[in-house]
């Protein structure tokens, strides 16, 4: 999806939301222009997975505004903002453990549009990550942690994306794991896609990350370059623990 007279591919503003009265975002606005990869920083337990529950329609804001594109999404049904090309990898994996990895790459693409192109879909996931193609008879429960992570993310890639949002894609890998996965996510980067990801860690988003947001208690403490960010030590272990 191409911005339109400068219009972001994705724009949040004064977004709130939560879980019956618990209300976790207070007012959150932020933005993704065209091409962008947009990375989210926080503690967690401060909203940020909520965030993404919130923009693809998993949990209903109570307050604010998501438009993606032209198209203002509040109030439409999660598979519908999915169908506009605004895909959401949540935490963790989520798979269909007793259906193969082929089985589960095939459900990325249930709606007509991707359907159509199930063939070159599966081809550009397999060749980003080809230990998919080597294991896609195999069944997902039987996977690594890692090559569960690739397959959640194939998946997502397997929709017609406009947008990827990745929720802590790195949770729970070991490192020279995550090292594999961020490099696949550089590519994706790469291949024009913008990218809304949200992460605990501040470690890898150097390079990585045209802007990042730091989220705290719900609302937006920061806004800035990578570079700024990781320059500032008092905001890292303020915010991060990184001393």
């Amino acid at each position: 999806m191409s911005g339109i007279g400068g219009r972001p591919v994705l724009e949040v503003a004064g977004l709130h939301s939560g879980y019956g009265e618990t209300e976790v975002l207070r007012g959150v606005s932020l933005h993704v222009n065209p091409g962008e990869t947009i990375v989210v920083l926080g503690p967690n337990g401060h909203g940020k997975t909520t965030l993404l529950r919130t923009i693809s329609g998993l949990i209903r804001a109570t307050a604010g505004d998501v438009a993606f594109g032209s198209r203002d999404t509040r109030g439409l049904a999660p598979d519908e903002i999915a169908g506009l090309g605004l895909i959401h990898v949540p935490q963790g994996d989520l798979l269909y453990g007793e259906m193969t990895v082929l089985e589960n790459l095939k459900m990325g693409a249930y709606r007509a549009a991707a359907w159509a192109e199930l063939g070159e879909r599966l081809e550009r996931v397999y060749l980003l990550f080809p230990r998919l193609r080597e294991r896609q008879k195999q069944l997902a429960r039987t996977l690594s942690g890692g090559e569960r992570r690739m397959l959640s993310v194939g998946r997502g890639l397997m929709g017609n994306s406009a947008l990827l949002m990745l929720d802590e894609p790195s949770l729970g890998l070991a490192p020279v794991v995550i090292d594999e996965l961020y490099d696949r996510i550089g590519e994706i980067r790469a291949s024009g896609l913008p990218i809304l990801l949200v992460e605990e860690s501040a470690t890898r988003i150097e390079g990585l990350a045209d802007r990042v947001y730091l989220l705290e208690n719900g609302t937006i403490a920061r806004e800035g370059a990578p570079a700024d960010l990781l320059a500032d030590p008092a905001l890292l272990q303020t915010y991060l623990g990184i001393a």
